[in-house]
């Protein structure tokens, strides 16, 4: 079991979610304007608390088996509520989730 601090695990799913949105930019030929960025939808009002509740598990550092303990549920509800939350932020990762998370002030 990894004994790492709250500080460390989230160190590591920002580092890892850098790592992967800078890959995209280094492969768009040049002569491609950059994409406009959508416009933030208000995060925190479309995720219900149950999400945030998960969401914030995960950011501590959680796997699935334990969310759904802490939260008794089963493990298919835990990934129900992920994959609602991917969608409704707009990720397609956990790490992206938990980052979308903090820079929309849902996760602090």
């Amino acid at each position: 079991m990894d004994t790492a601090t709250r500080e460390e695990i989230l160190a590591r799913y920002r580092k890892h979610v850098e790592r992967f949105e800078g890959a995209g930019r280094k492969r768009r030929p040049r002569a491609v304007a950059p994409a406009q960025p959508e416009p933030e939808k208000p995060a925190t009002t479309t995720l219900s608390s149950r999400e945030v509740e998960v969401l914030q598990a995960v950011a501590n550092g959680l796997n699935n088996r334990q969310v759904a303990r802490s939260l008794y549920v089963t493990e298919e509800t835990v990934k129900a509520h992920l994959r609602r939350i991917a969608m409704k932020l707009g990720t397609s990762s956990r790490a992206g989730a938990v980052a979308t998370g903090f820079r929309a002030g849902i996760l602090q």
